[in-house]
């Protein structure tokens, strides 16, 4: 295949305007015999969904969900979901289950938050019930039990059952029932103030009275300080307020009170806590710990400060049950601030976190201080410099660049050593301020341009620390119990590995990563904030007015208001670049670094390992409507497509081209639109070929977010390319695809091209 052609070929399928999410399935791609897993998400964001589906099927796994519309979340003003609601639907989620079980079903991840309250959002709110558990919420607590407490003739426990459950955060939900912005500080603030300090040891709530008497002394000090005074609180917020958020926390211990009543299989179930939105201070939750560590005591239970990447962790746990892993993890911090507190957000040291999702996943965890200790696979942190680094100081600085070229040595050393190993990103702010304001270097630039990515098992840069040490240990250890604990990786479970990694570096460096240097301007963020729809938006919820947005020289995009609009730029923002050096919207180079690499396909006493193939991108989009949840879809082929024609005058002018093109095609007539001046902010987009074929006109418009062609330019020559390539090969190449309007909507579009071009790829 020749580069020109390659290079077409990867972005051929970033050419749809817009095309429905396909996400990936087990029943599609799973091999044969593949472990059969029920999840139930969090949410329908992408990091409780499509991380853990590419996980899942990166470790073997069938994994199946509900359908969407059951646990998909609804901000104020984005209408709601078929049961009436703005939550998801348990009690149909708890059927589904029953039908999966039905199936032969025997490995279950569970997110009690979904399945009780509808989602994490859902969790907090007091509407559903307080006081203990109602009707439908005893019965979906009894039918579980069903599922979890179901044994043999033997009288041995049928299957594995993960409860992924949430500490409630501190602060509440904007965007949904009415709350906003300040009501979200202003709880945070009240929450995080300190409460009086109880002692709870397992006898305390071991029966029915204890455990509630445990309850109401927590809930009667949830609005005092240690020396019984009442804490006050912002005149955001009022009692009323107050009371029904002391109700919404209370109702989550009673949830759980009645599913330890309900729930006896203490040898084949995990819990996994998420501790959300929290505080390395004594705070509202402190109490709400230590009655959960008792409560729970006779199961197995790990309590970390994450929540969105519980779901990958509790995935990685049961990978390393079902395939018999067990391995020892050596963790190296690079960096001064291992045993400080990772970030406001964390609920101890780094290094205590750390350790906690090590052992979850029923793994030894060794760090420098066991330095004889032998292991099985290395994860390195790189942790903040020091409380008070700035830039300004320039030993710190050293001392940062100093830590980094360590890490990365260490990385480069380990993949040519074959050593399994894991990347976290656990510096935070201040070293993103040194690297974007002051131009030191950064740990995202260095690993696209020195170490080969795909060979890392796991990598994170994901909002909290605590969810990038899940993310990126989930997704790893996931991987390497199965590369370990089977004979090989099938395809498919390579096409998920792929996926997985193509996901993480796209979202956590070129997205998040970028979007937190001081200097943003150029970024989506400024955009969205500042300059969309002429005023900009609340990047919270974007949806009431995206719907009522237009773009008049967009006429093309008018059906769809602002979302297309939006969609777009993010699209070019992440894969071309703005303006501004501090943002150089890397994503094609994430791609470039991933297919220029290998990926192991077996680890353990063999090891074999994979090239990258091509690996291409499309429907970059907003599923909440908000900024920080982004989805795209990814694709990943080895097909090789039919030759491209260099002959084609691309270089002369519009009018040749479309001339050359309209007798290459036999087409009575084809004419190519220019967009109007700065009306299309980045090269290709709205660029039209009106094409006369057979009696019928065909209008195609296309995207062309990058160089095409090889001759280090993104211009016009790049849009013919395309142009001649799609209409020539894919939609006005035969009789049978001539004019082929495949969605429907009286019109050949790249959508129409991106359907059959899938189509084509997937014989």
């Amino acid at each position: 295949m020749t580069g020109s052609v390659r290079r077409l070929l990867a972005l051929l399928t970033v050419l749809a305007l817009m095309i429905s999410a396909i996400p990936l399935t087990a029943s599609a791609t799973a091999a044969e015999n593949a472990p059969l897993l029920a999840y139930v998400p969090l949410d329908d964001r992408p990091v409780t969904v499509d991380r853990v589906q590419y996980a899942a099927a990166a470790a073997g796994f069938d994994v199946r969900l509900p359908d969407e519309a059951l646990y998909r979340t609804r901000l104020d003003g984005q209408g709601l979901n078929p049961n009436g609601t703005q939550h998801g639907d348990g009690k149909a989620i708890m059927t589904w289950l029953e039908g999966m079980e039905a199936s032969g079903c025997d490995l279950y991840v569970l997110h009690l938050d979904q399945l009780l309250s509808g989602g994490l959002v859902g969790s907090r709110d007091p509407d559903n019930t307080s006081g203990g558990a109602n009707a439908e919420e005893c019965d979906i607590l009894s039918r579980l039990a069903a599922i979890t407490d179901k044994t043999d003739a033997n009288g041995n426990y049928e299957n594995r059952v993960y409860f992924v459950d949430t500490v409630m955060r501190l602060a509440s939900t904007g965007g949904y029932k009415g709350l906003g912005g300040s009501a979200y500080d202003a709880f945070r603030e009240y929450a995080a103030k300190e409460r009086p300090s109880l002692s709870i040891r397992p006898e305390d709530v071991d029966d029915w009275d204890g455990a509630v008497g445990v309850m109401d002394t927590i809930y009667s000090q949830y609005g005092i300080d240690p020396n019984g005074n009442a804490i006050p609180y912002s005149e955001a917020l009022n009692s009323t307020m107050v009371q029904t958020y002391h109700n919404a926390r209370r109702r989550k211990l009673d949830l759980l009170h009645w599913l330890r009543l309900n729930v006896q299989n203490n040898e084949t179930t995990v819990f996994v806590f998420g501790v959300d939105d929290a505080s390395p201070k004594p705070t509202i939750q402190t109490n709400e710990l230590k009655y959960i560590a008792a409560l729970l005591d006779r199961y197995e239970i790990y309590i970390s400060a994450d929540t969105d990447s519980s779901g990958l962790m509790a995935l990685a746990r049961c990978a390393c049950d079902v395939y018999g892993v067990k391995p020892t993890v050596r963790v190296r911090y690079f960096g001064a601030m291992a045993d400080a507190a990772a970030d406001e957000y964390d609920i101890g040291t780094l290094r205590s976190n750390v350790r906690t999702h090590v052992e979850s996943l029923g793994a030894t965890y060794v760090d420098e201080t066991n330095a004889g200790a032998a292991a099985d696979l290395e994860l390195l942190v790189l942790t903040r410099i020091s409380d008070s680094f700035t830039v300004k100081n320039n030993g710190a600085s050293s001392m940062y660049e100093s830590h980094l070229r360590a890490l990365i040595d260490k990385a480069k050393a380990n993949i040519a050593a074959d050593v399994p190993t894991v990347i976290v990103d656990a510096s935070t702010g201040d070293n993103y301020y040194a690297s974007f304001v002051k131009g030191l270097p950064n740990l995202q630039d260095m690993l696209l341009t020195e170490v080969e990515i795909p060979k890392l098992l796991g990598y994170s840069n994901w909002n909290t620390v605590g969810n990038s040490l899940g993310i990126a240990l989930g997704t790893g250890m996931a991987r390497y119990a199965y590369l370990v604990g089977t004979s090989g990786a099938t395809d498919s479970s390579n096409v998920g590995f792929v996926k997985a990694m193509t996901y993480g570096c796209i979202k956590d460096i070129t997205y998040n990563a970028r979007n937190k240097a001081t200097d943003y301007t150029s970024q989506f963020l400024y955009w969205i904030r500042y300059t969309a729809g002429g005023s900009g938006w609340t990047d919270s919820n974007f949806y009431p007015q995206m719907t009522a947005y237009s773009y008049d020289t967009k006429e093309d995009w008018e059906l769809c208001g602002g979302e297309h609009y939006v969609n777009n730029e993010l699209e070019w923002c992440l894969m071309s670049g703005c303006d501004s050096a501090a943002y150089n919207g890397c994503g094609q180079q994430v791609l470039n670094a991933l297919m220029a690499g290998s990926y192991y396909t077996k680890l353990g006493d063999a090891v074999k390992t994979a090239p990258v193939d091509t690996v291409t991108l499309d429907n970059f989009r907003f599923p909440w409507y908000r900024v920080f949840e982004i989805r795209f879809d990814i694709f990943v082929t080895e097909t090789l497509m039919p030759s491209f024609d260099e002959a084609a005058p691309l270089k002369q002018s519009g009018e040749a081209f479309a001339q050359w093109l309209k007798a290459k095609l036999g087409a009575e007539e084809i004419v190519i639109k220019a967009p109007q001046e700065e009306a299309y902010r980045y090269v290709g987009t709205g660029f039209k070929a009106v094409a006369t074929v057979g009696g019928r006109t065909v209008p195609y418009t296309v995207i062309v977010p990058a160089d095409v062609t090889g001759d280090g330019q993104s211009n016009t020559v790049d849009v013919r390319a395309v142009l001649q390539y799609v209409l020539g090969k894919t939609l006005l190449s035969s009789v049978a695809q001539r004019a082929a309007d495949v969605d429907g909507d009286a019109e050949v579009s790249s959508t129409d091209a991106r359907i059959i071009l899938k189509s084509s790829l997937s014989k």
